[in-house]
């Protein structure tokens, strides 16, 4: 992966890259917490960047898309989008109109058979 672009979302990529070539990681919360750190983002984001963020489900994109928004909004630019699962309702058509690409590594198509 290329050293400038930083994973967003998902700690246990960060964490796992440890055992190869570490990846910097940061967390961008639905809420700001009422405690510890009173930030959208939080974690090692800098600004300037190149960012793939991670999500666990998509079904239209629509919460991603906030957090896209917010990595936006301080500087960043999202290259790709990584979901666990993509329930084929419209996320990566809406992403798509964003020009951001959706990565599922799973479908609802691949579960449900």
């Amino acid at each position: 992966m290329d050293p400038r672009v930083k994973p967003a979302g998902d700690g246990a990529v960060c964490v796992r890259s440890w055992h190869g070539r570490p990846v910097d990681g940061f967390v961008v919360r639905k809420e700001i917490k009422d405690h510890g750190p009173e930030r959208k983002i939080a974690g090692n984001f800098k600004p300037d960047t190149n960012v793939i963020l991670f999500d666990d489900v998509t079904t239209k994109g629509g919460s991603v898309m906030q957090a896209v928004r917010a990595v936006r909004a301080r500087g960043a630019t999202v290259k790709k989008i990584i979901t666990l699962v993509d329930r084929l309702e419209g996320a990566t058509e809406n992403l798509g109109k964003e020009g951001i690409e959706l990565i599922a590594l799973y479908t609802t198509r691949d579960l449900l058979g």
